[in-house]
């Protein structure tokens, strides 16, 4: 899909996968239809005059309607892609955006800067909120598929989780060497991967407050990754110029453990019976097993 004249900071993908928008250092934001042989359906010149303005980091709107593009100067625009003049911009970051991801219902957009802060912003009234701040600066961000937790990574190894609904219960977790720069649920959202500068793709178990395993190792840094669809796998590509797929093999333990931190009832006699076993079978009001 030629287009762009200089470097593609970031891709994404349209929920239908029928589009994919793209940010780049030519300061300007495109649109692909991917069914039409990466046909361009639009392009968005967001250059604001300085070089350093320029936009570089894209994502596309769950609808696929709406586009929102962090700038060098710490600028969000949100635009929707029939609209030709564009919007004002949304200013409140002091420092380069990093990376910009939608809430999955798409009321929200969150954003993550080298001012060491997490902002999310409702483009319907231009207001936002810093809910977090970092010692070092946010090089990656994702919402959890249930739209309640947002997955940070910043420059001081750590991935945290925030709790969107109750900051008290908010995680840290330790485990990489060096800077994450890279996050995805998986499509159950009870796991999340990350990908660093130290070379490595871990698996976190995010309600235990533990990794779950180191699952692939590149010869450089981690650039960016996601889940296959099956959620038993996760794609990584890596300035080593490979993109690999690694098997997310938990043991057993780390089975039980995922299982023991969800909350559980016992099942109904009629669940019982309509689920779990055979329909001759009869279970007495006594039976607890």
């Amino acid at each position: 899909m030629p287009g762009h004249t200089d470097l593609v900071w970031s891709a994404a993908w349209s929920p239908d996968g029928r589009k994919i928008v793209t940010g780049s250092e030519d300061g300007t934001a495109r649109i692909w239809n991917t069914t039409a042989r990466g046909a361009e359906i639009a392009m968005l010149e967001v250059v604001t005059g300085e070089t350093d303005s320029r936009r570089g980091t894209a994502a596309l709107s769950p609808d696929g309607t709406t586009i929102a593009i962090g700038s060098w100067d710490g600028d969000l625009l949100v635009q929707c892609i029939d609209q030709r003049d564009l919007s004002p911009a949304l200013s409140g970051h002091e420092k380069d955006i990093n990376a910009v991801a939608w809430s999955p219902g798409g009321e929200s957009v969150a954003t993550a800067s080298d001012d060491r802060t997490i902002r999310v912003w409702n483009p319907s009234d231009r207001s936002h909120q810093v809910i977090a701040r970092c010692s070092k600066e946010v090089e990656a961000l994702a919402w959890s598929p249930d739209g309640r937790r947002l997955a940070v990574g910043s420059k001081d190894a750590m991935v945290r989780i925030l709790d969107l609904e109750d900051a008290n219960r908010s995680t840290e977790l330790a485990g990489h060497a060096d800077w994450v720069g890279c996050l995805a649920w998986s499509p159950s959202g009870r796991l999340l991967a990350s990908g660093s500068a130290d070379h490595t793709v871990r698996v976190w178990s995010p309600f235990s407050g533990r990794d779950s395993a180191v699952i692939g190792v590149h010869s450089g840094s981690v650039g960016t990754l996601n889940w296959l669809p099956d959620g038993n796998r996760v794609i990584s590509a890596s300035a080593d110029r490979t993109i690999r797929i690694w098997a997310v093999d938990l043991s057993d333990h780390d089975l039980l453990r995922i299982a023991n931190t969800r909350v559980t009832r016992r099942l109904t006699i009629g669940e019982r019976r309509a689920h779990l076993l055979p329909e001759q079978t009869v279970i007495t009001s006594g039976d607890e097993r």
